[in-house]
This record gives C-alpha cells, sequence and structure tokens, in this order.
C-alpha cells in the first residue's frame, strides 16, 4: 500500500451507523427574543440574563460564563468553534461540564452530547454524574468505535501487540536493514545489544509519529527537527547524554536519522489496518496508539454537534487535532483542562499543544478553588510565578489561582524526619477537631513511598499504611505491583552481592533474539534498564540502592505490614500515592516528599534570559528567571502535588529554598547589616564572603574558591558560586516581582 496523507480511510459498510445528529424540534429558545442587531456590547449583556438549567446552581460567575458560552445546534456557526476552559485545580471543572451537558440537552435543544476524558477511570465517574443522553467514552474507545473496533478485542482479526513486544518484532522483520546498519561496525561488538538498541529506536520513532500531529508524509521527512526519536539522535551524536556509547564506525547522526525515519516509515505501513476491506493489517495485528493515528489522519467524524473534552491536556497533540480538526464540521468543541498540570510526557501528553492551540472562539478561566484557602493557594502561585518566569513560560496559559475555601488552611515545612512530619500532621489535624486522621504522602517515585512507609513503620510498629489505588480509593493496581517487584527483587539482590557476576534474567523483557534469556552484572542490568527504558524495574533498583544489604529484610516487612496488611481506609494513619496517581484527587492532610525537582535555581544573566531558539532580548532583563529546563513535567508535579490539599499542607525544604534565596539576596543588594564596602556593578563577588545563600544556590561540586584574583567568565560564574552586584540586584527584584504576583495575581 502506498503512502498517503488523509482521505482514503473510510469505516467498513458494516460498521455501527455514525451519522449526523438529527435536527432536534424547532421551539422558542431564550434567545429568540433578543434583537440581534444590537451592539455586542448590548448583545453580551442581554445574553448574561439568560436563565441556566438552576438558577440557584451554586456555580460561580467564572463557570456560568462557561455554561453560557454553550450553543443551540442552529446557533453553531458553520465553521464551528473552539472553547477553551483553563480549569486550576479544584476549581469544579467536572461540575461545569455537567452544567454545560444539561443547558445542551435541556434547554439548548441538543440530542446528544460527546463527552470524551483521559481513561476509564474518569469516564466511570462522569457516567455516573452526567445525563443518559451524553455519550462519554475515552478518546481510545470513541476511535475504536468509529473503526468498529472493541476496546479490548479489535475488530476479531487482528489481534493486539502490548508495546513491550514491538522491539522484538522489529529486530525480527528488519534484521537484514539493521544488519546493514552495522555493516562497518568490527563484528565482535555487534552483539545482540546493540541491534535491539537499534530495534528500539526505530519502534520509539513510529510512537513519537504516533503520537504526534504529523500526516504520513511530514512525520518520516528525517531532515526535519524532531523526527526521528530524540535519544536516538544523541546517541548517534555521541552526546555526553546519550545513555549507551555509540559503537565504533557507527553512522553518524545525518545517516542514522534517515535510518530510523525510512525504517520506521515502513514498519507503520505495516501497522496500517485495512479498515475498508479485510480489516487486517500486512503486520497481523493492531495496537491502540495505532488505531488512534490512523482515526486521526482520516479526520473520522464524531456524530454529536457538541464535543467535551475533559483534562485535555493529558492529551496527546494526535489525540487533540483529531478533535480539533471537527471545528470545521460545524461543531462547538470545549477544551477543559490546564497545561500547568500536564505530566505524562513520557505518554506523549505536551502542555505546549493545549496552550498554543489555535482557532480558539473564546477563551475561559477557572480559578477559583473550592479545594482550599488562601495559604495553599499561595504554594501554588509560587509555583506558578516560577513557571511563568522561566524557560517554560511559554509553554502553559499563565492564570493565578484563588483560595476560595473559607478554611485557610496551613502550610508548614516538613521534617526530614518522616515520622516526625507525619505524626506533626496528625496532631495538628486533631487539634484542629478532625477525628481519625490520616496524611497521605505523596512521591514522585514509587520508591520514595516504600522508604517513607517503612521508616514509619520502625518507629510506630501499629502503624496502618493503606495505599490508594487499592486500599484507599482510586484507580490502578498498585498494590500489585508492588507486590510483583517484591517478589522479583531477590534476583536482583543477588546480582548486587555478586557485583562481578552475570546472572540470568528470566522475563520475558529480556529473551534475546534467539529466544535466550540475557546475563547482566547489576551494573549492566542498571544500564540496561535506563536504555531501554523500563520503568517497571526502577522499584527493584531503587529498593536494593536505599538498604543495601538490609534490602530483602526491609522487602520482608513491607510485604507482611503493608502489602498483605487488611487495613479500613477509613481507620488508617497513611495513604500512599504517586503523584501522577493521585491526579483528580484530594485530602484533607498532604505531606510531599523530598523527591521533586530543586525549584530555587537562577538564571541572573541578563543574556540569557528568556532565549529562545537563537533569540536574545533587545534589552536587559530588569529580574532573573528561575533556571528551570525548558520542557518536562518536573514543576508540573510539584504544583499537582501541593494542589491535592484541602486543609492542611506539609512540604519539604527545597520549596522554602525559594523564598529563603530571595530574603538572601535582599539582604546582599541592600547591604543589610554589612558593613559600607564599595563593589562594583560588574565586579564578581564571593556572595558566602557577604552571607551564606541557601545550598540551592551553589553547585555541591563546586571548587572551593580562595582567591577573587582569576575572574571566570559569566556564564560559570554562578555555578561557582560567585555573582555580580547586578546579579543579585536581578534576583532581588525576582523575589519582588513573586511578593507582586502573589498579592494581586494577574
Amino acid at each position: 500500500m502506498p503512502l498517503r496523507k488523509v482521505g482514503q480511510i473510510r469505516p467498513r459498510e458494516d460498521a455501527s451507523p455514525v451519522t449526523p445528529e438529527e435536527p432536534a424540534p424547532q421551539r422558542q429558545r431564550e434567545d429568540d427574543l433578543i434583537d440581534l442587531t444590537s451592539s455586542d456590547e448590548e448583545l453580551d449583556e442581554a445574553l448574561s440574563q439568560i436563565p441556566l438549567a438552576r438558577p440557584n446552581d451554586g456555580l460561580t460567575d467564572q463557570q456560568r460564563d462557561v455554561v453560557r458560552a454553550a450553543k443551540a445546534p442552529d446557533d453553531i456557526p458553520p465553521g464551528g468553534e473552539i472553547i477553551r476552559v483553563t480549569a486550576a485545580a479544584g476549581t469544579g471543572k467536572t461540575t461545569t461540564l455537567e452544567h454545560v451537558a444539561r443547558r445542551l440537552l435541556q434547554d439548548l435543544g441538543h440530542r446528544k452530547v460527546t463527552y470524551l476524558v483521559f481513561n476509564k477511570a474518569a469516564q466511570a465517574e462522569a457516567q455516573n454524574r452526567l445525563h443518559g443522553n451524553v455519550v462519554c467514552r475515552t478518546l481510545h474507545a470513541q476511535a475504536y468505535r468509529l473503526m468498529s473496533f472493541d476496546e479490548e478485542n479489535g475488530n476479531g482479526k487482528v489481534s493486539l501487540k502490548p508495546e513491550e513486544e514491538m522491539p522484538k518484532y522489529v529486530l525480527e522483520t528488519f534484521r537484514n536493514d539493521i544488519n546493514r546498519f552495522y555493516e562497518r561496525v568490527p563484528k565482535d561488538l555487534v552483539k545482540y545489544n546493540a541491534r535491539r538498541r537499534c530495534a528500539f529506536f526505530i519502534w520509539k520513532t513510529v510512537v513519537r509519529f504516533m503520537q504526534s500531529a504529523d500526516d504520513e508524509i511530514e512525520g518520516f521527512e528525517h531532515w526535519r527537527f524532531g523526527k526521528c526519536y530524540y535519544p536516538a539522535v544523541l546517541h548517534a551524536k555521541g552526546s555526553p547524554g546519550a545513555k549507551e556509547k555509540r559503537l565504533p564506525n557507527e553512522p553518524e547522526e545525518k545517516e542514522a536519522t534517515k535510518f530510523y525515519c525510512k525504517c520506521a516509515e515502513r514498519l507503520w505501513r505495516k501497522m496500517r489496518v485495512d479498515f475498508n476491506g479485510t480489516g487486517l493489517s500486512e503486520c497481523g495485528f493492531w495496537t491502540y496508539d495505532g488505531v488512534m493515528k490512523q482515526v486521526q489522519l482520516e479526520d473520522c467524524e464524531v456524530p454529536t454537534r457538541t464535543i467535551l473534552v475533559d483534562e485535555s491536556q493529558d492529551c496527546t497533540p494526535c489525540q487533540i487535532t483529531w478533535i480539533e480538526d471537527k471545528r470545521a464540521r460545524g461543531k462547538q468543541i470545549f477544551f477543559v483542562g490546564d497545561s500547568a498540570q500536564t505530566i505524562y510526557s513520557f505518554r506523549g501528553a505536551k502542555s505546549m499543544h493545549l496552550a498554543g492551540m489555535n482557532g480558539i472562539t473564546r477563551d475561559f478561566q477557572l480559578t477559583n478553588s473550592f479545594r482550599f484557602g488562601p495559604n495553599i493557594a499561595a504554594v501554588a502561585n509560587t509555583i506558578l510565578f516560577g513557571k511563568m518566569n522561566s524557560p517554560q513560560g511559554h509553554t502553559f496559559t499563565h492564570y493565578s489561582v484563588v483560595g476560595g475555601n473559607p478554611n485557610p488552611g496551613t502550610v508548614s515545612r516538613s521534617s526530614e524526619d518522616v515520622t516526625e512530619a507525619i505524626e506533626t500532621l496528625l496532631a495538628r489535624a486533631r487539634e484542629e477537631g478532625e477525628k481519625e486522621p490520616s496524611v497521605t504522602l505523596l512521591a514522585w517515585k514509587n520508591v520514595s513511598l516504600i522508604v517513607a512507609a517503612l521508616k514509619y513503620l520502625s518507629a510506630k510498629e501499629d502503624a496502618r499504611i493503606a495505599i490508594y489505588g487499592n486500599d484507599a480509593g482510586g484507580r490502578g493496581g498498585k498494590k500489585e505491583t508492588w507486590a510483583k517487584a517484591c517478589k522479583e527483587v531477590e534476583l536482583i539482590f543477588k546480582m548486587y552481592q555478586e557485583p562481578d557476576v552475570q546472572h540470568e534474567m528470566p522475563y520475558y523483557e529480556f529473551l534475546d533474539d534467539k529466544g535466550r534469556y540475557e546475563h547482566f552484572t547489576y551494573a549492566e542490568f542498571k544500564s540496561v534498564v535506563d536504555a531501554r527504558e523500563l520503568g517497571k524495574y526502577n522499584v527493584h533498583v531503587g529498593l536494593i540502592e536505599a538498604y543495601g544489604s538490609a534490602t530483602m529484610t526491609k522487602v520482608k516487612a513491607f510485604k507482611e505490614r503493608v502489602l498483605r496488611a487488611k487495613v479500613d481506609p477509613a481507620r488508617c494513619d497513611v495513604i500512599l500515592s504517586t503523584v501522577n496517581q493521585a491526579k483528580g484527587a484530594e485530602w484533607s492532610n498532604v505531606l510531599v516528599l523530598d523527591d521533586l525537582a530543586t525549584l530555587a535555581a537562577f538564571n541572573a544573566d541578563a543574556d540569557g534570559l528568556n532565549r529562545k531558539r537563537g533569540h536574545r532580548p533587545t534589552k536587559p532583563a530588569p529580574f532573573a528567571e528561575f533556571q528551570w529546563k525548558e520542557y518536562g513535567d518536573d514543576f508540573n508535579l510539584w504544583y499537582v502535588a501541593c494542589t491535592r490539599a484541602k486543609r492542611r499542607l506539609a512540604v519539604p525544604a527545597a520549596y522554602f529554598d525559594v523564598e529563603e534565596s530571595f530574603e538572601e539576596a535582599r539582604r546582599v543588594a541592600t547591604n543589610e547589616g554589612v558593613e559600607e564596602e564599595e563593589v562594583e556593578a560588574e565586579e564578581f563577588v564571593e556572595v558566602e564572603e557577604v552571607r551564606a545563600l541557601p545550598e540551592p544556590w551553589r553547585s555541591a561540586q563546586r571548587p572551593a574558591v580562595t582567591s577573587l584574583t582569576f575572574i571566570p567568565p559569566r556564564q560559570f560564574a554562578a555555578k561557582r558560586g560567585l555573582y555580580t552586584a547586578k546579579q543579585v540586584a536581578r534576583i532581588h527584584a525576582l523575589g519582588v516581582e513573586k511578593d507582586r504576583f502573589l498579592s494581586r495575581g494577574l
């Protein structure tokens, strides 16, 4: 089958009928009596007086504005509309969409409304809350239905291929190509791991394409930046950021990226399902993302005039583009989400795609949080301010959140002793009248939760610990995942005990192309887990790195006292959850563990501020910026974690380092408490000689500076703990701007 852009795939004739929504019976609506020749101001005033489905609905003005944006089928312009709603944490977005759906069905004459969500748990929750004529599905389920695909069984003709099996399929199918790729490399160096790495890079290049908004031509143009899987590019360059070293004479960047893209293009052609005829694919299987991509390329229809997309920040560019393109068919589309809460980039979600969406008709914000009060809101806004004033500033929609809960909430610095931190929160909750309180521990890594739980159990033997996702609600089988890891870790622990011995790894992921299990030393195993992105083994390695020779004793204690314990979630002391799993949840007492990214890092060099793809500002910036990396979920994880708390939030010192750094910069910049001395504006000073700054300002590897006679280049100054008077002043100015933002908002 030749490649094509779009327009050639069509649902099979025997597929479930997909027809445009039938027009509703004509009846007079509230807005029929408005004089449409009025001015825009008069129209807005008149529309604002239209009663909603429930006049005493308890909605905020922001929520009502969103509900009023809904239109009757006949009032949607031929070119359609896109409504974007940026919803901060705890602002009632699902309630708002519930009222939008009710208005569409009860007041505006729609027969059905499509409500699309990110996962099955959100689908089940929404379906319980929404009207029966709201078709609530996950994005994947909606795509499969349009192609007569079942989410579990496909079409009965091709089988589902799990993603972890794909590199082996690629290795078998492209064996000759991969051999030619390595033809200049000494044969004794081209072992299974190298061939598998090549196959992995081909597969991940296809994954990048399937998650993107690209068509079938642009998506594989290897000379374009970003079309090849980026770690493959780093490897071909021999970059220090590559996970494994390039072999001698292995093809370099230009040749390698062309190879990966061309093979990926052929693999995609094999994966496409022939929906028009045989129902088969050339490779004989299908994947979830593959079918999703075909539906986007074909621009398959969604049969209702209005589409509501919840948690849209978690959608891939492929999914957003598919729905976004429905506007041209005269549909009204509500994208509801928050690009500051994108935490699934490892699944292809890109906050920039929602934040930079084109063709938006109206833009709304929900910023009044019912979940927490002003004190917790101040933490959220500090993180948002950091994102705005960092290289991430262009990746999300800016806003400030208002703590609308009448309880102001409390924010405290958590003790480094996790037991003390938990007991402090529990005691405070009891003092304030909460009966049988519990504390939810939130962390980025699974192993951080396990280590914290074991520390607490060692200090309090009768502690009752529940797991979110099992004992304490939520989705997913976290307990089963951890139980499997605790069972498997014994073998990896043996590798740790005998570091120079290669041990067989009898798990599916480590079968080679001849059906034999691979053998690794402990160091080799860690490297392979990282290079092949086998995240499921991070818990195993993390436990061993944390406990060393005591690992199995600790694992046994965790199995007996947490995994096998029968805990009533209403009567537990501690709940364990990762930040990703906690999305959408809330608790009265939250303790954020100290495994998130460093916040207090600054770029005070005016020439480097806000530089994007070679752009340099035309004049010096008035204040510094946070030196955070431009992309990634690191700081969104901070925001999501802190905004799960309703009453009491305890955060690690890494958060308070921000305020302490600003305070120290203020003292240095104003010479408070320092004997007068003349310091030239551009003279580098050893800040520690004036006043010690918090650790995040300094590199842990910074060599001791015994003399200021040697002045390093400006770009290395901050790394050595050296700042000019102007640089310190810019950091101080950033702190002043942060205070202004917290007091006034945007």
